[in-house]
């Protein structure tokens, strides 16, 4: 089996991919954070203080937790390591509805929470399995048609419904498309109205430095290998007057109880590490890959008939969602011809009978499933270079024109 590299560095024997999926997962480059995880993977039980190893692996735990407050200006009690956003959305959310349904059984009213259309599924599985619940309402806000959820369209929601609203919970920007919500705005829309504001910040993170309390965030997730961490690693804020959220599995006090089980000491280390390594010069490298993004759009649009479906305002400066119109079968062949060239993408929408159409595709009103399926995903790191960008500008002109 060939052995493959993706750093610009010179290996021989190797060769190089050009990895263009990094909203599906970051890799990890910097040999620092590489370092912190083999440093923490020998280490003691930080449940057991006794000895040195056991308390030196407990005080790497708190001096993590701390480090991370001080980058969004929280106190570290609100601060709970998980293994990614997917559990961490499960624990606040499932958390609070245990929570009110307790608080609230005797009442005769409806509980309800707001929820975007186009979440990220660890959200959208969770409110799809509450539909079934005849007690709790699923409230669904479409974007508009730049992608973006008005803020006032939550208001309206609030304002105007008939049930007792006990959370909204909305992505900071779509994995997919990349477009950016106004948190700020939809977070003091629900501090007016003493609602829980969750928000799932997991490919903002490593684009912008997040501070909870500013924003008006209630909870939000993050995963570590959104920005150059370990895979299994993540976190979630939770404010500390806003903890009404009850525990979904038991065991141990690790987590403040939230989140029993022993710690992965080697993942929190090198969460911690990236996430400070990834906020540093944070507006230059977002500048760098804004530019590459627009030259890449802008020389397959010149070369190639397309369809951009990313916002041109709004949106993340590594994401191109983007439709290829002349793609005549299937992306996922298409992607797969550009895995013969060493390209890494992604699709927006796979022509598998086993995978549903992609449900962003769906809410920006792309019904057509031979339109769906000439949609895919390049998604840039702060690593991605401009010999890269032409690479993978060329292949894929390369590509449409030899195989369409």
């Amino acid at each position: 089996m060939p052995k493959y590299y993706i750093s610009s560095s010179i290996k021989p024997n190797m060769q190089k991919v050009y990895y263009f999926d990094n909203n599906s997962t970051t890799l990890i480059y910097d040999q620092n954070v590489k370092d912190e995880i083999i440093n923490w993977l020998s280490c003691g039980n930080p449940s057991n203080t006794l000895h040195s190893l056991g308390a030196n692996a407990k005080n790497k735990i708190e001096e993590c937790r701390h480090e991370i407050a001080q980058n969004m200006k929280v106190h570290p009690n609100e601060i709970y390591f998980t293994s990614g956003a997917t559990e961490s959305n499960n624990l606040i959310l499932q958390g609070l509805v245990r929570f009110y349904k307790e608080k609230y059984k005797t009442s005769a009213k409806k509980l309800g929470i707001i929820c975007s259309s186009y979440e990220h599924p660890s959200i959208l599985n969770i409110m799809k399995n509450y539909e079934l619940d005849s007690n709790l309402k699923i409230i669904f806000v479409n974007p508009s048609k730049t992608g973006i959820i008005e803020p006032e369209q939550i208001n309206n929601k609030i304002e105007n419904s008939k049930y007792h609203i006990i959370c909204v919970t909305i992505m900071y920007a779509n994995n997919e498309t990349g477009a950016i919500n106004n948190i700020p705005k939809i977070g003091s829309i629900c501090k007016k109205h003493n609602i829980h504001f969750h928000c799932d910040s997991t490919q903002v993170i490593g684009k912008r430095r997040i501070l909870p309390e500013k924003e008006n965030i209630d909870s939000m997730c993050i995963s570590g290998h959104k920005f150059h961490g370990p895979k299994g690693s993540g976190l979630l804020y939770l404010a500390k007057d806003k903890s009404n959220c009850m525990k979904l599995c038991f065991g141990g006090q690790q987590e403040h109880g939230l989140r029993p089980g022993t710690e992965s000491i080697s993942n929190i280390a090198g969460l911690t590490k990236a996430l400070i390594k990834v906020h540093k010069n944070r507006s230059e490298k977002n500048d760098k890959m804004l530019k590459l993004k627009n030259c890449i759009i802008n020389k397959l649009n010149a070369n190639t008939s397309i369809k951009l479906l990313s916002p041109q305002k709004h949106c993340l400066p590594n994401t191109i969602l983007i439709m290829f119109n002349a793609i005549k079968t299937c992306n996922k062949e298409f992607v797969k011809e550009l895995d013969k060239r060493k390209i890494c993408i992604s699709v927006g929408s796979a022509c598998q009978t086993k995978k549903k159409a992609s449900h962003v595709l769906d809410v920006l009103g792309i019904y057509d499933k031979k339109e769906q399926l000439k949609v895919v995903r390049i998604s840039l790191s702060d690593y991605t270079t401009k010999e890269e960008c032409d690479y993978l500008v060329k292949n894929i002109l390369e590509v449409l024109q030899e195989k369409y």
